[in-house]
C-alpha cells in the first residue's frame, strides 16, 4: 500500500514537471507584464506619452513629445502673429492719432520680424485671415496628434503578446498575370 502511494507521488511530480517548461528570462517577463489598454489609452489621455511609457515601448514617447513639442510651437506662433495684427487694425481704426505711430510688429515662424506699420487695413486683414487660419490648422493637427497618441498606446497594448516570427510573412507579388500579395505561413 505504501509503495501504491509512493508511486502515485512520483507520477504525479513526473507529470507537473512535463507540463511546465522552462522559460528564459525575457520570456517569463513577457509573460508575467501584460498591459491594459484601456490603461494604457487613459494614461496616454492624461499625460501625451505615458500610455507609450506603461506599454514599455521607451522609444516612442520621445516621437510623441517632439510631435505635441511642434504642434505647440505652430500655435504659439500663429496665436501671437494674430493678436499682434488684430490689436495693430484696431490701434489703426479707432479715432485717436497717436495710436497710429506705434509699430505692429509680427514674428513669422523663422522669429523673423515685421514691421506692418503704414500698411492699409486691408492688407493687414488678409494678413490676420493668414494667421487666423494657420492657427486653425495647428489646432487641428494638435487634435490629431493627441487622438494618435491615445489610438497609438491602446494598439500597442493590444497588440503587446503577438508573435511577430519570421515563419509569418506578406509579400508583394508582380508578374505577368497582374499584382498581388501573398501570404506564407509556416
Amino acid at each position: 500500500m505504501a509503495q501504491v502511494d509512493t508511486l502515485k507521488k512520483t507520477e504525479k511530480k513526473d507529470s507537473l514537471k512535463s507540463s511546465f517548461h522552462v522559460l528564459s528570462k525575457a520570456d517569463s517577463l513577457r509573460m508575467i507584464f501584460k498591459p491594459n489598454p484601456r490603461k494604457s489609452a487613459l494614461y496616454s489621455a492624461i499625460c501625451p506619452g505615458l500610455g507609450q511609457i506603461y506599454n514599455r515601448k521607451y522609444w516612442k514617447a520621445p516621437l510623441v513629445y517632439a510631435a505635441v513639442g511642434t504642434v505647440i510651437y505652430f500655435i504659439a506662433i500663429n496665436y501671437s502673429g494674430y493678436n499682434s495684427v488684430r490689436n495693430g487694425i484696431s490701434r489703426l481704426e479707432d479715432s485717436d492719432p497717436n495710436n497710429n505711430s506705434q509699430p505692429i510688429i509680427v514674428r513669422n515662424f523663422y522669429l523673423k520680424k515685421y514691421d506692418l506699420n503704414g500698411e492699409d487695413v486691408t492688407h493687414l486683414l488678409s494678413v490676420k485671415k493668414y494667421f487666423r487660419q494657420n492657427l486653425d490648422i495647428s489646432v487641428l493637427a494638435g487634435a490629431i496628434v493627441y487622438v494618435l497618441n491615445i489610438v497609438d498606446a491602446n494598439v500597442d497594448a493590444n497588440l503587446y503578446g503577438f508573435d511577430v516570427d519570421e515563419k509569418l510573412a506578406i509579400s508583394p507579388i508582380v508578374n505577368q498575370s497582374g499584382i498581388g500579395v501573398a501570404f506564407r505561413f509556416k
